[in-house]
């Protein structure tokens, strides 16, 4: 993973590399390197490579649980249209500043 700012301080412990970055008017934000598919257990992966789902993979059956979620908001049935769920995604996106 990259950081795309500057002053960036990185830390490594363990297996966690954490990058932090704080330029002006931004938060500090912490990036946990991906987890390698190969090193998830076959039956916690996901049909998924998104990076929120992957960064997951540092607790595979987390991951699995994780988009389990996801599908089932998102993409099984509810009162809410497919369409409606994807403008509240966009909307809470946009307001905590996402690119997702």
């Amino acid at each position: 993973m990259f950081l795309t700012c500057c002053n960036t301080r990185c830390y490594n412990a363990g297996q966690w590399r954490i990058a932090a970055s704080h330029t002006a008017g931004r938060a500090l934000m912490a990036f946990i390197s991906y987890v390698q598919d190969s090193d998830i257990p076959e039956r916690d992966r996901v049909a998924d490579d998104d990076n929120i789902i992957r960064i997951h993979g540092v607790h595979s059956r987390v991951m699995r649980h994780h988009f389990d979620l996801y599908l089932e908001l998102m993409r099984r049935r509810s009162p809410l249209t497919r369409r409606q769920r994807e403008m509240i995604a966009v909307v809470v996106s946009s307001y905590n500043d996402c690119h997702y």
